[in-house]
């Protein structure tokens, strides 16, 4: 589920990162060229919650309070 969101998440980047280098950089568009900034500091700080979230997952720790995987 977390995977699918932040898969989600990184088609909603590139689609800001695209509307960003797609206006012009007029003195008119400083207020757009915020919010776009705004927007995208909002998802990074989103997709690294959730990318934490599964790295987490992923380390569960078994009964004896080891990691999974190569100890």
């Amino acid at each position: 589920m977390l995977e699918k969101i932040l898969l989600s998440l990184e088609m909603i980047e590139a689609e800001l990162d695209d509307a960003t280098n797609q206006l012009p950089e007029y003195t008119a568009n400083s207020d757009a060229l915020t919010s776009l900034d705004c927007a995208k500091n909002e998802l990074y700080s989103l997709k690294d919650e959730i990318e934490r979230a599964v790295l987490d997952l992923n380390n569960v720790a078994d009964g004896e309070g080891r990691l999974k995987g190569k100890n």
